[in-house]
Parts: structure tokens; sequence; C-alpha cells
């Protein structure tokens, strides 16, 4: 790990120790990535859809973190083709557009 302005970020491939911090219950991997994407997620999703409200997209971004999480606790994610980023901001930005339907 490496650290960048008081944040780990994490330096392997698809994120695997990330991974096994999450699926070994550590919650600490579990609040440095949810901190470390939350912001640039709020600032594209907002870019993105526009029109949807500041709330709708937290809950889309938390949505899609829990989602993660469950994924790896129960075994259904043991690694990634793409970086963590990539499919946290995929799941959030399919909640957003499944949100997006009550407009």
């Amino acid at each position: 790990k490496i650290r960048i302005s008081g944040r780990h970020v994490f330096r392997t491939i698809g994120g695997s120790a990330a991974l096994q911090g999450i699926a070994g219950g550590h919650m600490d991997s579990f609040d440095r990535i949810y901190d470390l994407y939350r912001d640039e997620f709020l600032r594209s999703a907002s870019y993105k859809f526009n029109k949807v409200p500041l709330e709708d997209l937290v809950d889309s971004w938390q949505d899609s973190v829990i989602s993660f999480f469950e994924q790896i606790r129960s075994g259904r994610i043991t690694n990634l083709s793409c970086s963590i980023k990539t499919f946290l901001f995929l799941i959030g930005y399919r909640y957003i557009i499944k949100y997006k339907r009550h407009y």
C-alpha cells in the first residue's frame, strides 16, 4: 500500500488486497474504498445525470458499495477483471438509471 493525501490506495491488480480485506471482515478496507471514490463518483454522476437529485446520487453510491461488499462477503466476487473504481461506478450508474425511472 502507498499513502496519498492521508488515504490508503491499493496498488494491486484488481484491488485484490482490498477484496481479501473485505472478505476477511476488515471493515477498514470497506471504509477506505467508500471514502476513496465517493467524491469522484458524485462529481461524475452529477455531470452525467444532472437532473437527478443529489440525495439519489448519494443513495446510488451507498447502494453500490453495499452491494459490492455483500457480493465479496458471500463469495460471489473473488477477483475483478477491472479496477474497483470502475466496478463501483458501473454499479452506481445502474442504480441511478433505476432511480431515474421514477422521474
